[in-house]
Parts: structure tokens; sequence; C-alpha cells
């Protein structure tokens, strides 16, 4: 039977280890529980697996916040031209 706990948070990354890395920091600083689940969220099956897994494990999703995009990796003034091809698929519904 499936329980519904406020006082824990999934969060998802494409790197598992990042992903551990960070659910170890923040279970630290608590209260509640971060419990990572990777996943690479460019791809529709991955986004399905999570989905699935999530909801293998909650009732239902209270709080949803996706920050999934793609990024070049330098400072806003050093980006070159081509990179706004990037900014348009991150800002696509």
């Amino acid at each position: 039977m499936l329980t519904t706990n406020l006082d824990q948070v999934y969060i998802s990354s494409r790197s598992a280890k990042d992903c551990d890395v960070t659910a170890a920091e923040l279970n630290a600083l608590g209260p509640g529980t971060c419990i990572p689940l990777a996943a690479d969220l460019q791809k529709v099956e991955e986004v399905e697996r999570l989905a699935r897994e999530l909801s293998s494990r909650e009732k239902r999703l209270h709080v949803l916040v996706n920050n999934a995009g793609a990024a070049w990796g330098a400072m806003i003034d050093d980006f070159p031209v081509s990179t706004l091809n990037v900014i348009a698929d991150n800002l696509k519904v």
C-alpha cells in the first residue's frame, strides 16, 4: 500500500552520481528525505520510466518543478550565436 509522505522530495538528473551526491547533501541538511532517481529526460523512454518509478512509490504528485534543459556551459556574454537554437528548444512547450 502506498502512503503519502509530505516530508520527502525526489530529484532527478542524467548523472546518477550527481543525483546521489546531491541527495546525500540534502539529506544531511534535514529535515525530510531526498530520494534520487536518475533519468535522462532528453529521451521519451526515460521520461516514461521516471513516471512509472514515481507512480510505483507515490499515490500522487504534489509539486513538480521541471528544470530540464540544455546549456552551452559559458557565461551569457561568451555564448556563440549558434546556441540560440538551444534557448529556443528549452522554451518549447
